[in-house]
Order: C-alpha cells, then sequence, then structure tokens
C-alpha cells in the first residue's frame, strides 16, 4: 500500500487562487515555490479526482522498498531523518577520545559504539537481560503485578497498557494523560481467535517458543504468554471500534479510575511517573464499557 497524500492544502490553496485569480499583482515574486507543480499529473482532471492530480505522478515514480509493506513522505522523512542521525552517531564515534568524555557528543558516541560491538553483544548472550527476568520470576500476586508494572512505567515501558500525553479533545489548549492498551503484539484481536489467521499465530507462537528457549526459559511458556495475550485480546476494541473517537476519549479522575480496575492502584501509577494523580486523565474504552 503506498501513501502519496502529499501537502493537501498547499495544492488546494494554490489552485484556489490561481482559479479564481486572486493573486496580487503586486505580489512580490517568490523564490521558492510552495511546490513543483511538475509534480502533478496533467492527464487528470483535478476536479474528478484530486487525488490522483496531486499524487498519481509521485506514486508512478516512488517505489515501495523491498523491506517495507508500504511507503509515503512520512516514511522519506523518517529515513532521510535517521540517515542524517547516523551520520551524526558515526562522527562522534570516530572522534571519541578527542574531545570532553562528559559531553553531549562524547556520549552518544560512546552509545553507538557500544551498539554497534556485535561481537562482544553476541558473547554476553541474553546476561543483561538476567536482572529483569529475575524480577518477572518473582511475581507470585496481582498485587505483584501491579507493582512490576507500575515500575516498568517509570523505565518507560509500556506493558499492557501505556500512558502518555495529548490535547483534550474537548479543550485543546490543555494536554491531558491517555491510557491506552498496548499488551497485543498482533496487528488487532482478530488474530487471536479468527480461524484465517491460525497460520499467523501458530507461526507467532513458534517464535516466542524460539526466543524463549534462547534464554533457556522453555519453550513451553510460548503456550502460556499465547494465552495471556489472547485473553488480553478479548479485552480490546476491534479496530473498528478504536477508530471512533468516543472510544478513545474517557476523562476520568484517578478515583473513578480505581473503581474501574479494584486491583490496580492509577494514583500510584501517575506518581510513580511524575504525574499529578489530582488532574485526571483520559482512560480508553474496552468492549465490556461499551456494553
Amino acid at each position: 500500500m503506498q501513501f502519496g497524500c502529499r501537502r493537501w492544502f498547499a495544492v488546494v490553496a494554490a489552485g484556489t487562487a490561481l482559479t479564481m485569480g486572486v493573486a496580487s499583482c503586486s505580489s512580490p515574486p517568490a523564490t521558492d515555490a510552495a511546490f513543483d507543480t511538475a509534480e502533478l499529473d496533467s492527464a487528470i482532471n483535478p476536479c474528478d479526482d484530486l487525488y490522483g492530480t496531486v499524487n498519481d505522478t509521485w506514486i508512478a515514480e516512488t517505489p515501495i522498498p523491498d523491506d517495507e509493506s508500504k511507503y509515503g513522505v512520512f516514511n522519506q522523512l523518517r529515513d532521510k531523518s535517521l540517515d542524517t542521525q547516523r551520520g551524526i552517531a558515526q562522527s562522534a564515534a570516530e572522534n571519541l577520545g578527542s574531545e570532553d568524555a562528559n559531553s553531549d557528543r562524547s556520549k552518544i558516541g560512546a552509545l553507538y559504539e557500544s551498539a554497534m560491538d556485535e561481537k562482544f553483544i553476541d558473547a554476553a548472550g541474553f546476561a543483561p537481560l538476567e536482572p529483569e527476568l529475575a524480577r518477572i520470576d518473582a511475581i507470585g500476586s496481582a498485587a505483584d503485578v501491579a507493582t512490576f508494572l507500575t515500575e516498568d512505567a517509570v523505565d518507560g515501558g509500556s506493558i499492557v497498557f501505556g500512558l502518555t500525553a495529548g490535547a483534550d479533545y474537548r479543550d485543546a489548549t490543555k494536554q491531558i494523560g491517555f491510557v491506552a492498551p498496548t499488551g497485543i503484539s498482533l496487528p488487532s484481536k482478530d488474530y487471536y481467535s479468527d480461524p484465517q489467521y491460525a497460520p499467523i499465530l501458530d507461526a507467532y507462537r513458534s517464535y516466542l517458543g524460539t526466543s524463549l528457549d534462547l534464554i533457556g526459559a522453555g519453550a513451553a511458556q510460548a503456550d502460556q504468554a499465547v494465552e495471556l495475550e489472547k485473553a488480553l485480546a478479548d479485552a480490546s476494541l476491534s479496530p473498528e471500534q478504536a477508530r471512533d473517537p468516543a472510544t478513545q476519549y474517557n476523562l476520568v479522575t484517578v478515583d473513578q479510575a480505581n473503581a474501574t480496575t479494584p486491583a490496580f492502584d492509577w494514583r500510584r501509577y501517575l506518581a510513580a511517573q511524575g504525574v499529578s494523580p489530582d488532574a485526571g486523565f483520559s482512560l480508553a474504552a474496552t468492549p465490556t464499557s461499551l456494553a
């Protein structure tokens, strides 16, 4: 799938101005065009197909890379940004030792160099994960799960659900917290129950088994992991439901959230991340809450 939606507002505004002749004759000539008209497909009447007029030339001239399932201008921007970042990191790594070791540039270089040391990484195996795995092995109750999720969130994790910030749907001048599910790895809940996706679920189960074998946990735990994700999928919205803004905006107080999930203390969760528990937040809907 290829996304070629490009500079819609510039095209529409410029096209309207050209059509209506509202551009001022006294305006100085533009040195940088908002867009190149050569990019438009003149064979297509914009009144019949504005999308085709704007995008067809770009789509025809822009192949989807072999390692991408879809491609568009935001993918191009991402790739250019990553290339620039890699150049900065490589340059910083090449100059290690010639600059202040406490400078941001030296820290970036050291991080990049360590991340690219494949021999050291391979030799270390899963040893760097052992403290985290020990924490997971120590979980023995629902209270332990709640504590683990809270502590993981402080470290930037988002197991089962995640907290992000965004504009309040009803007051864009305010930023509020949004809590939404993150617990399933496959694209949607249907992948865990619909027979047409059974081969994908089996392949995912096999992948989990291989991963668990590599850390000595035993492939049998893959079945447990899939069953857990199935339960989380049952408590997740369908893609159609999730696209409804009403299901993504549910402003609650901490007390209301705690009443919804008695086994999880949202006040503690928010406070651990430095978020005021008195501000309230949006708690995404679930199939049960929509019933």
